[in-house]
């Protein structure tokens, strides 16, 4: 088994989100969908340090300190991940 470079990683959890997304606007009816923005979906932690990585978000920027390590130790598994 090859281990998933950090570009299929990130491509993963990116579509698993686009996939809640979805599922949160097709809750809509056809009317809401032209004017209303679903619900932001409930993320998985991990789905939310990608967030935060997107965002540039440093672990120390965290208000939680203990979710900032979290984050950190995300960050280092993301860049053990082959390019």
């Amino acid at each position: 088994m090859t281990k998933k470079t950090r570009a299929e990683y990130l491509d993963s959890l990116q579509q698993r989100m686009d996939e809640r997304w979805d599922n949160e606007r097709a809750k809509l009816s056809p009317e809401e969908r032209e004017t209303d923005v679903p619900d932001e979906p409930d993320y998985t932690e991990e789905e939310e340090f990608k967030n935060c990585y997107d965002a540039g978000m440093k672990p120390d920027q965290f208000a939680d300190k203990e979710e900032g390590e979290r984050y950190r130790r995300w960050l280092e598994m993301l860049n053990r991940l082959p390019s």
